[in-house]
């Protein structure tokens, strides 16, 4: 049983929650909902469970797997809900119940002023990144389920066509299966004030933000505080020069309260200038550089679409923590590039566990990523091109790490009831000491629709890692059957 402990006013915002979830189905009952169910059954064989580099040892594992999605939106209410729960007679060190999921709901109680939104997130995480971890079926002990779930009431109020005042309370719980990790809650709250319709070329927001996090006992690192505070005060200006170039500027004020392995202030006043392009509907181009305590936080961005392809990158220098980071992590992917659903059991399937990748202990660092996609479909064919950079750089202790990925999809459709699809990544992490890890992964798969709710699924994969640490290197051999029914 899971067991959270809770601030007085968290568990206040959270029986307004419940209160409000409550009165969900009155006010979505003049909606359109839609929901669906189904169940899988199958079979893995792998020739390595355990990722071992020597006494390799090979497993057939039993796998049942129910899932479920309801989405829809009401008057004043909204839902967006996909969830499925791994059974499995795998020994060892892995888990034989894996739950997926993810839950999105919002009520509106207030008529255009008092709004809830809620929101939870369940899924297999790595534990340490710089060692072998495979995933939920791979007996290494180094994955762990993830459980995170927000609360967030917020008031909206507008000034006529002048402006619109926000103001937002969120509480957030984040927890790991065994006490893998340190167990955290957060408390967080903006306050905004924002230009309305009256303003033309010229934009405004006047914004305040807090946030506080809290760490229970870390026993990795019981000597070292991670608690952390952030407050930031700021003005954001932004003037239509045309109607595809804005330029823009913010200036501001930001108070940190966190363990530092020096001197640096990290009280200190921030700015940041940039320019937006915006040639056709389906293009964005945005840049800016500006200046932290840390040091320049430049940024950059691309975002082009077309009927059949879509290109993005996405550079920025920024300041983070542990939490958030692993908290980015994705139970199901809901649509692909081009905005098409994802089915959830082939989207578990094609899941890498390396989505969210950070230090295993808690800590503020800055983050400079990159990240890349391109997409292209033809009538049968999606090809899909991705690339991902992360330096990490930690504030509380010195040291950096790098994460690096790269992959290769395509899916084809052969007939309307035969599709097939194949996979290849590359994924390289460098930690603090210097030592390199890197970690290929390929697979294919074969899927065939056999009636009007059954479908079943073969896939082969392969997955070879080179590790500059002692008995961490490994290759596996997986393939697995699949049988699934639409209730």
């Amino acid at each position: 049983m899971i067991t959270f402990k809770q601030k007085p006013l968290a568990q206040a915002i959270q029986w307004c929650f419940i209160i409000s979830a409550a009165c969900f189905p009155l006010a979505a009952l003049s909606g359109d909902w839609e929901n669906s169910a189904s169940v899988s059954v199958g079979g893995v064989y792998t020739d390595n469970v355990g990722l071992d580099e020597e006494g390799e040892e090979s497993e057939f594992i039993t796998v049942l797997t129910p899932s479920f999605t309801i989405k829809g939106e009401g008057r004043r209410a909204s839902l967006d809900a996909v969830a499925s729960f791994q059974f499995n007679d795998l020994d060892g060190d892995a888990d034989n119940f894996n739950p997926q999921g993810r839950v999105n709901a919002e009520v509106e109680l207030l008529e255009d002023f008092f709004f809830v939104e809620g929101a939870a997130r369940v899924g297999q995480t790595v534990i340490n990144p710089f060692a072998a971890a495979g995933n939920q079926l791979n007996a290494t002990g180094n994955v762990t389920t993830t459980y995170d779930y927000s609360v967030t009431p917020y008031v909206v109020h507008r000034f006529k066509q002048f402006a619109e005042f926000r103001m937002e309370y969120s509480y957030d719980e984040q927890s790991y299966k065994g006490g893998a990790l340190a167990d955290s809650t957060s408390d967080s709250a903006e306050v905004s004030l924002s230009s309305g319709p009256d303003f033309t070329r010229l934009s405004w927001r006047l914004l305040g933000e807090y946030d506080e996090t809290t760490f229970e006992d870390d026993p990795s690192q019981p000597t070292r505080d991670a608690d952390n505070e952030r407050t930031s005060a700021s003005l954001r200006l932004g003037y239509q020069l045309s109607r595809k170039w804005q330029v823009n500027g913010t200036v501001g004020e930001e108070w940190n309260t966190y363990e530092t392995f020096d001197t640096i202030d990290i009280d200190d006043s921030f700015w940041d200038v940039g320019l937006r392009w915006t040639p056709t509907e389906r293009t964005i181009v945005e840049a800016g550089y500006g200046e932290r305590y840390f040091g320049s936080t430049p940024r950059f961005s691309i975002e082009h679409r077309t009927r059949r392809t879509t290109f993005s990158v996405d550079y920025v220098r920024s300041l983070t923590d542990t939490r958030s980071e692993r908290g980015n992590f994705t139970p199901f992917l809901a649509q692909d590039a081009f905005g098409n659903d994802i089915d959830p059991e082939l989207a578990e399937a094609l899941r890498t566990l390396l989505d969210s990748t950070t230090f295993e202990d808690q800590g503020i660092f800055v983050n400079e990523s990159l990240d890349s996609s391109f997409a292209v479909r033809g009538k049968r064919t999606t090809v899909t091109f991705s690339a991902r950079r992360s330096k990490q750089v930690r504030q509380d202790i010195n040291t950096d790490v790098l994460f690096q990925s790269y992959g290769i999809s395509a899916d084809r459709k052969l007939s309307s009831d035969l599709s097939v699809d194949s996979r290849v990544s590359w994924q390289s992490q460098e930690d603090g000491a210097g030592l390199k890890f890197d970690t290929f992964h390929i697979s294919f798969g074969l899927s065939r629709q056999l009636g009007e709710n059954t479908d079943v699924e073969l896939r082969y994969s392969y997955s070879e890692r080179d590790s500059d640490r002692l008995n961490d290197t490994y290759d596996e051999n997986r393939i697995s059957l699949q049988f699934s029914l639409a209730l």
